[in-house]
C-alpha cells in the first residue's frame, strides 16, 4: 500500500481569484503528490510538470494537503499515466468554462488544467474520488468534497526519501 497526497492551494493570482469566485471554494489549484515528494500538477503558463516538493513554486500561497491510500497496482498505474502527460500544455478554454459558467463538451486533448489532471490520473489507476466519469468537469472544489480523501498535515519528506 502507498499514500499519495492531493495538495489544494489557495492561490492569490487573478485567475485564481476568479477560479475560487466561480466555484464558491478556498481552492484554485490542484496538484498531486506521491511518495518521496515527487509530485506533479498542470499550472497555467507552464503546463504539465514534475518537481520536488522541496521546490516551492507555491508564491506564498496556502496549501492544504488530503491523503489517499492506493495498492501497489493502482500506484504504478498512476506513475505511469502522469509520467505520459508530463509536457502537455494547460488548458485555458476549459478553465474558462468554470469562470464563464458555459457549458462545454470535452473534446479528445493533448491540455490539462489542474484538477482535470489530478482526477483523470487517479481515475485511470481505478480510485474513484466522486461518482462523476468525466473529469473535465472536476474543479478543485469537487476534489475537497470526495468522501475518500482525509486531511492531513504537511508530509514530512526526510522520512520518506
Amino acid at each position: 500500500m502507498k499514500t499519495i497526497y492531493i495538495r489544494l492551494h489557495k492561490g492569490k493570482g487573478f485567475l485564481s481569484k476568479l477560479i475560487k469566485w466561480q466555484t464558491r471554494s478556498e481552492y484554485s489549484h490542484a496538484s498531486i503528490q506521491l511518495d518521496g515528494g515527487l509530485c506533479y500538477e498542470s499550472r497555467e503558463g507552464r503546463g504539465v510538470r514534475a518537481f520536488h516538493a522541496s521546490e516551492d513554486f507555491t508564491k506564498g500561497e496556502q496549501v492544504d494537503f488530503f491523503e489517499l491510500t492506493v495498492d501497489n497496482n493502482q500506484y504504478l498505474d498512476l506513475i505511469m499515466f502522469l509520467r505520459e502527460q508530463l509536457g502537455k500544455k494547460y488548458d485555458y478554454t476549459m478553465v474558462a468554462r468554470f469562470v464563464s459558467r458555459r457549458q462545454a463538451a470535452r473534446a479528445e486533448s493533448e491540455k490539462w488544467f489542474c484538477s482535470e489532471l489530478v482526477y483523470a490520473s487517479l481515475m485511470v489507476a481505478g480510485v474513484k474520488l466522486l461518482s462523476y466519469d468525466e473529469p473535465w468537469r472536476i474543479s478543485p472544489e469537487h476534489i475537497h468534497a470526495s468522501p475518500i480523501i482525509e486531511p492531513c498535515s504537511r508530509p514530512n519528506l526526510a522520512t520518506r526519501l
